[in-house]
């Protein structure tokens, strides 16, 4: 098997697959579902974060491998996923 290896000054991240998870969460209509859903709690500040942001950054790290609550920041400090638009 042959390949070329080169190199970039690119970000890189080891959570590629991210991309298939939004593209899922998307086709699914997941954002809409959790905004028609009053029983959820809303933010009460300005500085609150919108519940359908929580609820995404959750399925986000269960995806990455997180199996406990507090390993949800697994992804938190990666650069590069931090700045991708999708």
């Amino acid at each position: 098997m042959e390949f070329d290896v080169s190199f970039t000054n690119k970000e890189i991240t080891p959570w590629g697959g991210m991309v298939f998870l939004k593209q899922m969460l998307d086709k699914i209509g997941f954002k809409n579902q959790i905004l028609s859903c009053e029983d959820l709690p809303q933010p009460q500040s300005n500085r609150g974060h919108k519940v359908s942001t929580i609820l995404e950054a959750f399925i986000t790290s269960i995806w990455c491998g997180a199996n406990r609550f507090m390993h949800k920041e697994v992804t938190r400090h990666d650069v590069a996923l931090g700045k991708t638009r999708c």
